[in-house]
């Protein structure tokens, strides 16, 4: 748009000055169109030029930078196996095969996405690109927090001054209080792991009325006693 104003102007100005030519010499008028034609075609072809080698380079840049990222990609991708005093470069995620006392055996390594919690006596699993912390700002309880984007786990360790049953109720009535029980529906569910299954509380909190963004908030409850306090 700018290379066409400039042109424009440069069009008009020099138009002007062949009129005011062309009173003196009438055959002026032509050659001076003729050379402003010729300006604007040569200034348009090489902006076209300019443009087409600047989107080939571009271009050209971004298959770079594609090819050099599927190599990295690659290249992390893959792990060190050792079996006995033989060492292999092996892919992580696909299945390959190494020689194993004269035996062909076919192998596949994956990446474990979770990491471990294990405090006060708990122990679970939880995804590894969790973010955690830990709060013991009051000493009547502990909170462990395991954030995610949409998702999060909290562990709340109280003192054994109450019971795992009224513990949970509290909970639960706090959450009713906060949000209204028009919004809070409570339906049981069940948490199984690898000793015992824990019996629980499910409460969906309904989107507020009127919220520009409505919408529907899980917290499932579940509360047990350890040797280390109520949970």
């Amino acid at each position: 748009r700018k290379l066409g104003a400039a042109l424009e102007g440069h069009v008009d100005r020099s138009a002007t000055r062949g009129r005011e030519t062309a009173r003196a010499d009438p055959g002026h008028l032509a050659g001076a169109r003729a050379d402003v034609a010729r300006k604007v075609l040569a200034g348009l072809q090489h902006g076209r030029v300019v443009h087409a080698a600047s989107l080939e380079l571009q271009q050209r840049r971004g298959r770079q930078a594609a090819a050099a990222g599927a190599a990295r990609a690659d290249e992390a991708a893959r792990a060190r196996l050792t079996i006995g005093d033989d060492l292999y470069r092996v892919p992580i995620g696909k299945p390959f095969a190494v020689m194993v006392d004269g035996e062909r055996v076919t192998m596949k390594i994956e990446v474990d996405q979770t990491k471990a919690f294990a405090e006060a006596g708990v122990g679970f699993r939880y995804p590894a690109e969790f973010k955690t912390r830990r709060d013991d700002g009051d000493e009547n309880v502990a909170v462990w927090t395991l954030e995610g984007r949409s998702a999060a786990i909290v562990v709340q360790k109280y003192r054994d001054t109450l019971d795992a049953e009224s513990l949970a109720e509290a909970i639960a009535a706090t959450i009713v209080e906060r949000y209204g029980e028009e919004r809070v529906e409570r339906t049981s569910v069940k948490l199984r792991g690898a000793d015992r299954a824990y019996d629980g509380e499910r409460l969906t909190i309904a989107a507020a009325p009127g919220a520009r963004l409505p919408t529907e908030t899980e917290q499932n409850l579940f509360a047990f006693e350890n040797e280390r306090g109520v949970f």
